[in-house]
């Protein structure tokens, strides 16, 4: 396991098969090792990994990919601001209605919060209050 291993004698070759056998590999994986492929691979098998992805490895592609990939997840959460898309808020919220809390408030339309709540009613503690009252007495 590359948990036991030195970092001394971590080559780029045993950190992708480590990768490719457990994505949370990625955890021990010597930041000058970690690069755009591997950090994709461990992406593809779960979006609880972006917080161990170099903020300068974190691309647009990357992030859709967490977003996409992982449906009912918070992988919103660990997308920098400036790489989230209205699309992509609008995605993560349509798969769970918890990412609402992530989602930056220039794309909280009502729209989207009326989705994330519909989804799960305490979604509303994440709804900016200029859209609460509109939720309220519009749905039936």
């Amino acid at each position: 396991m590359i948990y036991y291993t030195s970092n001394k004698y971590k080559t780029k070759k045993i950190c992708e098969s480590a990768v490719k056998n457990n994505n949370n590999a990625l955890i021990y994986v010597p930041e000058e090792l970690k690069t755009k492929d591997l950090c994709e691979l461990a992406i593809k098998n779960g979006y609880h990994i972006m917080p161990y992805i170099p903020e300068k490895l974190k691309t647009k592609e990357l992030c859709e990919l967490a977003v996409k990939n992982h449906g009912n997840t918070f992988a919103l959460q660990y997308i920098p601001k400036e790489l989230k898309t209205k699309e992509l808020c609008e995605l993560a919220v349509k798969n769970n209605s918890w990412t609402l809390h992530y989602v930056p408030e220039e794309f909280k339309t009502y729209e989207v919060c009326l989705t994330a709540v519909k989804k799960h009613g305490c979604a509303i503690l994440y709804v900016p209050k200029k859209i609460i009252r509109r939720i309220i007495f519009n749905s039936n």
